[in-house]
């Protein structure tokens, strides 16, 4: 699930290209419009306030909205594998994980996402961020990236 700050606002993501979304703290709940999302599975979503989204999931699938997810356009990964969780630290910058080590990263909301070496072929499976400098990828057989300032602690 992702939400808003205030408690209020969620989404969750799932199998069938479902994407569910509430402003009343899951009282009641709306399905979104998802164009071109037929067969998707979709494991994870994030967003930057209540209006930009983004959701990934099985087939290199990913999917931005804009309006607060009642509509969801396809995006290019441009890789061919299942993405497993995506993480944006503002409107502009973005990470996207999944199978085969896949590391992508976008620095214009996702207009263009540029796959990065994660430097294994192990499953991604989460991203964690701190702050807008410090974040993780964990995945399969132990797997830790770490992403932030070279004065950090590298972890393996």
């Amino acid at each position: 699930m992702s939400g808003a700050r205030d408690g209020t606002r969620g989404w969750l993501v799932g199998a069938g290209a479902t994407i569910v979304q509430t402003s009343d703290g899951g009282l009641t709940w709306q399905r979104s419009i998802v164009r071109d999302g037929a067969g998707a599975r979709f494991t994870a979503a994030s967003f930057v306030g209540n209006s930009l989204g983004w959701t990934v999931g099985s087939g290199d699938r990913i999917f931005a909205t804009t309006d607060g997810g009642h509509t969801w356009i396809e995006q290019q990964s441009n890789v061919d594998a299942d993405l497993m969780d995506v993480k944006f630290i503002d409107a502009a910058e973005g990470w996207a994980i999944g199978s085969q080590g896949v590391l992508l990263h976008t620095t214009n909301g996702g207009a263009r996402w540029a796959p990065e070496s994660s430097g294994t072929t192990h499953a991604l499976e989460r991203l964690f961020f701190v702050d807008q400098s410090h974040g993780w990828a964990v995945g399969f057989g132990g797997t830790i990236l770490r992403y932030g300032p070279s004065s950090a602690p590298q972890l393996k």
